[in-house]
């Protein structure tokens, strides 16, 4: 799906959420009937991610990010909790070194 002209359908994004392990909200254009959402197989999600169907006349359909905040906050909480752990680790062998 990587390439132009390729789509996924509601087996691809059920596969992408039992991989990932999220839930995949999806508001479409067609109206609030036509909302889906689609969760993990087999577990509990660890988090969510909302798309947006695009219905378009003579263009076929097309899914769109809504929100990507949620997974860059996210990474960069994860980023932030290693530097941190990091830190620390370093401030334990420093404070080893100035012991011995």
């Amino acid at each position: 799906m990587a390439k132009n002209g390729t789509y996924g359908d509601q087996i691809t994004l059920q596969a992408a959420a039992d991989l990932c392990n999220i839930e995949i909200v999806v508001v479409s254009t067609l109206g609030p009937y036509a909302t889906a959402v689609i969760s993990p197989s087999s577990s509990i999600p660890t988090a969510r991610v909302q798309l947006g169907h695009e219905n378009m006349k003579n263009h076929g359909e097309h899914y769109i990010c809504v929100d990507s905040t949620v997974l860059l906050e996210e990474e960069e909480k994860e980023v932030e909790d290693d530097k941190e752990g990091k830190r620390a680790e370093e401030k334990r062998s420093k404070m080893a070194r100035i012991v011995t």
